[in-house]
């Protein structure tokens, strides 16, 4: 680092005007307050081009600073940058940092006690004073103007957005309306064809329509998940402490009801709390209880715990079932991926994608562990938990 560097570091913070002369009178480097004081631009120009008079006296004085190692004062008046002499105390002392350089001067400036030095001082820095307050109030205009632009493109984007769910909602509705009613139509006349021309009718025909009508009720079924889906897709979430373990035990009772077949236990863990809307959160555990159940049926002695995993702030809902290969787990949070046929277990293929857009919508996530034969575990964090997984 050369000598000018080591001023500069040194002196840049500091109020009052400094400079670095050489023993030719060369002004080697200055701080921010000099030349506040004398201008810019004064690096390399001559000390002797900025005095007003008194050049061999300031000449001796500084030859008295290089070869002391005292800070030796003195009187000096110099021209500043408006134009006015100033009379100033110069304080100089010897400054050689490095011993293969040659010395130079260190120069403090210090205002005497006169009206016109302390004017053009108070001058420049009131200039100062000014300069920083346009700036700082063109920046506060841009960050207003940019505030403004944001608050309108929200307000756009929220518009779209409300256009889009009114046309989310007509659609949903046509789907319930237009499309439900005929589907249970070809249902019923299927049935009742079966029944009044079951005597004009060979076995083959009677299954026909037979599978006419399931695949009616299953494309019902799937009308009927899909509208599911949009409706907590976008309902509002409302958040709130909640008995997790309460919550818990009554989707498990519904689900036994549904499952009775099964002769399923479940064993649901007490004293578990979370933030979450009570109604999106009973949907999800009714959700992953009943995947559990249904895919816990085959077993024997078919198990199912809903709990929280210890000193990991992770909900889980776990089975003894049939499993899956990790390698698919993420294919069961996607719609209408099945990764077994709907004859060996029936299903639409979203109830698990809606648990994932729930629990994602409280800021929380799900994901899914198991093996073939040996069940599967999966675990879900609330907003509060969400962080520490």
């Amino acid at each position: 680092m050369t000598p000018r560097e080591l001023f500069l570091n040194l002196a840049r913070l500091l109020p009052e005007p400094m400079l670095l002369v050489a023993s030719s009178g060369e002004i080697l480097g200055t701080n921010s307050a000099a030349e506040d004081l004398l201008g810019g631009g004064l690096d390399g120009r001559s000390l002797w081009d900025l005095l007003e008079g008194g050049e061999p006296e300031v000449k001796s004085h500084l030859q008295a600073c290089r070869s002391s190692g005292q800070l030796l004062p003195g009187s000096i008046k110099m021209r500043a940058a408006s134009g006015e002499t100033v009379a100033l105390r110069a304080e100089g002392a010897r400054f050689q940092p490095l011993r293969d350089q040659p010395p130079a001067v260190a120069v403090r400036l210090r205002p005497k006690e006169d009206a016109l030095t302390r004017f053009v001082l108070l001058d420049r820095q009131i200039e100062r004073l000014n300069e920083e307050i346009r700036v700082r109030r063109e920046a506060e205009r841009e960050v207003l103007e940019l505030n403004a632009s944001l608050e309108h493109k929200v307000a756009e984007r929220t518009r779209d957005l409300q256009a889009a769910n009114a046309e989310l909602d007509a659609f949903a509705s046509a789907v319930s309306h237009d499309l439900r009613a005929p589907l249970r139509a070809v249902v019923a006349t299927s049935r009742m064809l079966a029944e009044d021309a079951a005597d004009r009718l060979n076995a083959s025909d009677l299954a026909v329509l037979e599978r006419q009508a399931q695949a009616a009720l299953r494309m019902g079924h799937l009308v009927e998940a899909l509208l599911q889906m949009a409706r907590y897709s976008r309902a509002e979430v409302q958040k709130q402490d909640v008995d997790l373990s309460r919550i818990a035990e009554e989707a498990a009772q519904a689900v036994a009801k549904e499952y009775a077949h099964c002769g399923a236990s479940f064993l649901v863990q007490p004293g578990m709390r979370a933030c979450a809307d009570p109604n999106l959160i009973r949907f999800a555990l009714d959700n992953l209880l009943g995947n559990a159940a249904k895919f816990s049926c085959p077993v024997p002695e078919p198990r199912i715990e809903v709990g929280v995993a210890d000193g990991v702030e992770q909900f889980y809902v776990r089975d003894n079932g049939v499993g899956f290969e990790q390698a698919d787990a993420e294919r069961l949070f996607e719609p209408f991926e099945r990764l077994h046929g709907s004859r060996e277990f029936a299903g639409t293929g979203v109830g698990l994608a809606n648990v994932r857009r729930i629990l994602e919508r409280h800021g929380g996530r799900v994901w899914a562990e198991g093996q073939p034969g040996r069940g599967a575990t999966f675990y879900f964090v609330l907003p509060a938990q969400a962080e520490a997984a």
